[in-house]
């Protein structure tokens, strides 16, 4: 099984499962751990008083492997029990698992094996988004292509703080070094339930960290379609706005709000805030928005703050405080997906498509097809000459002139964001009306293609 866990030497991770009321997920996500490659592991079960059988499932488990302890939480707050975890641990690393996903089998093999001599503060991979749809799972892997020059490299932290925060959020698919948390007194916020405590944990690790290493590995499943889960609640509006608080509370008490960290700190807010209007519901949004203005007020024109921000986080601090911006963006989105819609009704009437673009977003779209059931993509064209002629996720790449040729009566789907006008160009100018090209320059979210599927 693993080597003697009384030696606290010979745990490497100690994996952390904070639950409530899963007993649907559970038996999944403990298999996938209990199987994990690395036997030098303790598994650490933080129940906060399950009562749908959740609790039973653990001690089955915990009877049958030794490496499995329960720990019973007093609160129901997820930062509360993974803290417990943390407490309770005696790994040299210490990972979290939430107990309604599950893990590749090597994914803390792969892991522990990038700490090499150095024993890095964290090591982060990346995840892939699934769901059940008609009794199979669809798979959905998150995009973290602004991380390709920095994959396997040991980054140090100490004189660029905002690399240690390329890639928040998702705490669970990445271990971070025990004494790591120890000396720096990390902990996560200990607000009611599950709130968005990564948020606040995500940012201050990096913040606080000295090193760290971005894998290129995916080996965490992460599930987008549990009703339960805290990103569907609406009346969670304000959990957000508390964990940048809690940052800033942390950051003052340790001397470190600093002019940059703070910067940096409003640059990650921004994102989350408009993340978090999105999400809501109308009449809890407009309570958000009513409760975020003063704080948008650090980013006025005439402060230094505001001439840091790309377009983009322009166009997105406009949204969150001007109405109509928001709306225009919003009632966009829908637009966009009665598109989508429109275009599944043509392919199923028998309509076929050639897709403009071999990439990141060209998968999105034959993850759609493939979630229809419907082939409607007869063929991949691409402008790159490299390609061509390359087979790509079972197409053989053909030119856009070729496809052109080939397919004087099919519709063209473009799947690229920056350069999709200059493409709708080339194909206007080779004779394809512009009524028979379908632009895709944002990317779907699983959750959203799940909606269109199932619409």
């Amino acid at each position: 099984m693993c080597n003697d866990l009384k030696n606290d030497s010979a745990i490497y991770i100690s994996i952390v499962i904070p639950s409530l009321n899963v007993a649907k997920y559970m038996e999944e996500c403990l298999e996938s751990v209990t199987g994990q490659t690395l036997k030098e592991i303790e598994i650490l079960c933080i129940d906060a008083g399950s009562t749908d059988g959740t609790l039973q499932i653990i001690e089955r488990y915990a009877s049958e492997d030794p490496r499995i302890r329960l720990v019973e939480s007093d609160k129901k707050s997820y930062g509360y029990q993974v803290n417990m975890g943390i407490r309770e641990a005696r790994g040299q690393y210490i990972g979290i698992v939430e107990p309604d996903d599950y893990i590749d089998k090597a994914m803390y093999q792969n892991l522990y094996s990038h700490t090499g001599n150095d024993f890095p503060d964290f090591i982060k991979g990346g995840y892939t988004e699934f769901a059940g749809l008609k009794g199979r799972k669809v798979y959905a892997k998150a995009g973290r292509s602004h991380l390709s020059d920095v994959f396997g490299k040991l980054l140090f932290f100490a004189d660029a703080r905002e690399k240690g925060i390329l890639d928040i959020n998702h705490i669970w698919s990445g271990i971070y070094r025990r004494d790591f948390f120890l000396e720096k007194n990390i902990r996560l916020n200990e607000t009611a339930g599950a709130s968005y405590q990564d948020i606040s944990f995500s940012i201050l690790v990096g913040l606080l960290a000295d090193t760290g290493i971005y894998v290129n590995e995916t080996n965490y499943f992460y599930r987008v379609d549990n009703e339960n889960s805290s990103v569907k609640s609406s009346s969670k509006w304000r959990c957000v706005i508390d964990e940048y608080e809690y940052i800033t509370k942390e950051l003052i008490k340790r001397e470190m709000y600093t002019s940059d960290t703070q910067k940096l700190v409003c640059l990650q807010k921004l994102v989350s805030y408009q993340w978090n209007a999105l999400r809501l519901s109308e009449k809890e949004r407009e309570k958000f928005l009513s409760a975020i203005q003063p704080e948008l007020q650090d980013f006025s024109e005439e402060k230094a703050l505001y001439a840091d921000l790309t377009e983009s986080q322009k166009e997105s601090l406009e949204r969150l405080k001007n109405r109509d911006a928001l709306s225009d963006y919003l009632n966009k989105k829908q637009e966009r997906s009665r598109h989508f819609c429109e275009l599944f009704t043509r392919a199923d009437q028998g309509e076929r498509f050639v897709l403009v673009s071999a990439g990141y977003y060209g998968e999105r779209m034959l993850l759609l097809q493939e979630m229809s059931e419907i082939k409607f993509i007869e063929d991949v064209a691409d402008n790159n000459h490299k390609i061509q002629g390359k087979i790509w996720n079972g197409y053989s790449i053909i030119s856009v002139s070729e496809a052109v040729q080939k397919h004087k009566n099919d519709t063209f789907i473009i799947a690229n964001r920056n350069y999709s006008d200059k493409i709708q160009k080339q194909l206007e100018n080779t004779g394809v009306s512009s009524d028979k090209i379908f632009a895709v320059n944002d990317i779907l979210s699983l959750e959203e293609m799940l909606g269109l599927v199932l619409h």
